[in-house]
C-alpha cells in the first residue's frame, strides 16, 4: 500500500466537549466539511 492510498483520521477535538450527542456529531460534522473545503481549494490550486 502507497502512503498516498493510506488514509489518516482527521483531528477532531472531541475529548473534553460535551457529551450531547448532537454537539459531537456538529463537531465531527465541521471537521469533515472543513477538511472537504481544503482538499477542494488543493485539487483546484493544482489545475
Amino acid at each position: 500500500m502507497s502512503s498516498e492510498s493510506k488514509q489518516t483520521k482527521p483531528d477532531c477535538p472531541l475529548i473534553g466537549q460535551d457529551g450531547n450527542i448532537f454537539n459531537l456529531v456538529g463537531i465531527a460534522a465541521k471537521t469533515l466539511n472543513a477538511l472537504s473545503a481544503d482538499a477542494e481549494n488543493a485539487e483546484t490550486a493544482c489545475h
